[in-house]
């Protein structure tokens, strides 16, 4: 197949465009003598004005070999372009996924603050210390979730700025702003009881008695 369009397939456009030269030509001998020649010269080839006939069998062998050339070029390069397109739109996805889950994980709601005074409380203190310790330089963002109106806001992430610059500031500069995606987070009242239920729905501990044994026995072994 290599052949046959390296070779033979050249050959037959050739063959084809010089058996439509004696048309053009008559063509040509019918127009007007005071019309004028066109001399234009192809800047490529050199093979003369652009009405040539060997001119046009020229520029389609150019061009066929343009072609042979592109259709090369991406065989041998696939499955590589595509390959990129895909891992691309892939991490683009996941780098999304990333930003909303930190975003969500970095998100302090009115639980860590003091509702008088809008000051963290010591669970919010905690909370902003975790992260200023344990993530990146790129990944040191707080959020306050909007569930207030007001300049309730606006002055708990000045006590969060404050909070952070006193005791953590050593460790970088840390990004704060509100947030309208409220984190999943489990009440602790309803973790208590959870765990109440599961420590009072064990069996009492039970020693095994061999047959014929006494407790004392069966302790002392």
């Amino acid at each position: 197949m290599s052949i046959f369009l390296r070779f033979i397939l050249p050959l037959v456009l050739l063959a084809m465009m010089l058996a439509t030269t004696p048309a053009v030509a008559q063509s040509e001998s019918c127009a007007s003598a005071d019309a004028p020649v066109v001399t234009t010269h192809c800047h490529s080839c050199g093979h003369g004005a652009l009405s040539n006939p060997l001119h046009r069998v020229h520029v389609g062998l150019e061009r066929y070999k343009a072609a042979c050339r592109l259709n090369h070029a991406r065989g041998a390069a696939w499955p590589l372009p595509f390959s990129c397109w895909d891992r691309e739109h892939y991490y683009a996805i996941m780098n999304q996924q990333f930003a909303t889950g930190l975003q969500v994980a970095h998100t302090l709601t009115s639980e860590y603050f003091d509702p008088e005074t809008n000051e963290l409380n010591r669970a919010g203190e905690m909370r902003v210390g975790w992260i200023m310790q344990n993530s990146p330089q790129a990944s040191k963002q707080i959020y306050v979730y909007q569930d207030q109106t007001g300049p309730t806001i606006q002055q708990r992430i000045d006590a969060i700025q404050r909070f952070s610059d006193r005791y953590y500031g050593h460790l970088g500069q840390v990004a704060i702003a509100s947030s309208s995606i409220r984190p999943h987070q489990v009440p602790a009242l309803y973790q208590a009881q959870t765990n109440t239920l599961y420590s009072e729905s064990m069996p009492d501990p039970i020693i095994p008695l061999e047959a014929g044994e006494s407790l004392s026995t069966t302790i002392g072994n």
